[in-house]
């Protein structure tokens, strides 16, 4: 019946969603049952601040990073090729880059993809920032293996850190642990 009021199906083939009517009387209809509030309105946060921080790459950083961008691929001090096969992909690899690590096509023993890492100069300037800053910090971190370096780096530097993953007890242990205030960094990713 929902399809029916509100969906357009492809010709022949009712399980294919090609487009949407009566959206109005939908909004209308769900209305009562939600609402919206920003973020400004539900917690009292302070105001975000943003600065840009530069730092020199290392000279291999630098070598795969001109690689990718250049040929997207790049070839490892083992001889093993890492490739970025279309745009979107070589946008990741340099990211991965900048980070400090590339994935290889090979897997170790438990079957995951062996990381090639270098560089480091990243999470080194994030530690000069670190110095910088009284209280609680909340570091984002896009790949498992950037938000382990950062770990690594608040253990050699003795920082308390919780990082938000796995299963939902974990998760909540851990922002409990930093709400709280036991544990001074909350390392992260927006999805999570």
């Amino acid at each position: 019946a929902y399809k029916q009021r509100f969906c357009i199906t492809k010709p022949g083939d009712n399980s294919v969603v090609v487009s949407h009517k009566n959206i109005e009387e939908l909004y209308s209809l769900i209305a009562p049952h939600c609402f919206r509030m920003r973020q400004e309105e539900a917690v009292d946060l302070p105001e975000k601040i943003y600065s840009v921080r530069e730092y020199d790459m290392s000279t291999e950083t630098e070598k795969y990073y001109k690689q990718i961008k250049e040929t997207l691929l790049a070839q490892m001090e083992d001889g093993t090729i890492v490739d970025a096969v279309n745009p979107a992909v070589a946008l990741m690899r340099l990211h991965q880059v900048v980070c400090g690590f590339l994935p290889s096509e090979e897997t170790d023993m438990d079957g995951r993809k062996i990381m090639h890492r270098f560089g480091g100069e990243r999470v080194a300037e994030l530690m000069k920032i670190i110095r910088q800053v009284e209280g609680p910090v909340i570091t984002w971190a896009r790949f498992i293996p950037d938000r382990e370096f950062i770990a690594e780096a608040f253990e050699k530097e003795v920082e308390s850190y919780v990082i938000y993953e796995g299963s939902d007890d974990m998760r909540a242990a851990a922002r409990a642990d930093f709400m709280a205030g036991r544990k001074r960094h909350f390392i992260s990713n927006q999805k999570t």
